[in-house]
């Protein structure tokens, strides 16, 4: 049997034992450290899955939170445009009954003429701009200034919610208390119109 002398003896084995206990040894301890570094290597790979799971579930979670918003984007786009085409609808209708009337009642026309002069505004300009146009047609419907006041109420009404008032006549002075931006007075030919909204009826 041989042995190794001192000086090459590894740590923890005195002169005398044999090389084969040695190799053994050796052999067992680079076992161990392929283990070690195998567990750090799975340590370390499971750590970068979680990561990677939880970077995931928030780029799904984001993704279901933009899908969300453009479906609801998408769904209000739909109702503005459904609206934006009913309002044109109603428009054309209108200018298509006006040209009618004046083509039958020329004669209308000249007797309520165009000049529109107005008061005092405090609407939107499309509200004002609506309030003129009503008013006009609410001539063509009615000569008396009773139809003509309760047809651009009720056409107010449906467009913009209750409760509107509407006053109509030849000669008349007004001092109202009126919500801020719903108030226009004005002038249709020899006609003075004051309608605004009164919130508490």
């Amino acid at each position: 049997m041989s042995y190794i002398s001192n000086n090459n003896l590894e740590e923890g084995f005195e002169k005398g034992d044999n090389e084969e206990e040695i190799r053994k040894y050796g052999i067992q301890q680079k076992g161990e450290k392929f283990k070690n570094k195998f567990f750090n290597i799975i340590v370390i790979f499971a750590f970068l899955f979680f990561f990677a799971s939880i970077f995931l579930l928030y780029l799904v979670i984001s993704l279901k939170k933009e899908l969300k918003s453009a479906n609801e984007a998408k769904i209000n786009l739909k109702y503005k445009l459904k609206d934006f085409v009913n309002q044109l609808d109603e428009q054309k209708e209108r200018i298509e009954y006006l040209n009618k009337i004046e083509k039958e009642f020329p004669f209308i026309k000249r007797e309520k003429g165009d000049d529109i002069t107005v008061i005092k505004n405090e609407m939107d300009e499309d509200m004002a701009l609506y309030a003129i146009e009503t008013a006009k047609e609410a001539y063509y419907y009615s000569k008396n200034e009773a139809g003509i006041s309760d047809y651009i109420r009720t056409r107010f009404d449906n467009r913009y919610n209750k409760f509107w008032q509407c006053i109509v006549g030849h000669s008349f002075s007004s001092h109202i208390w009126n919500n801020p931006n719903e108030y226009i007075a004005f002038r249709m030919g020899q006609l003075k119109i004051v309608l605004f909204r009164d919130n508490e009826e």
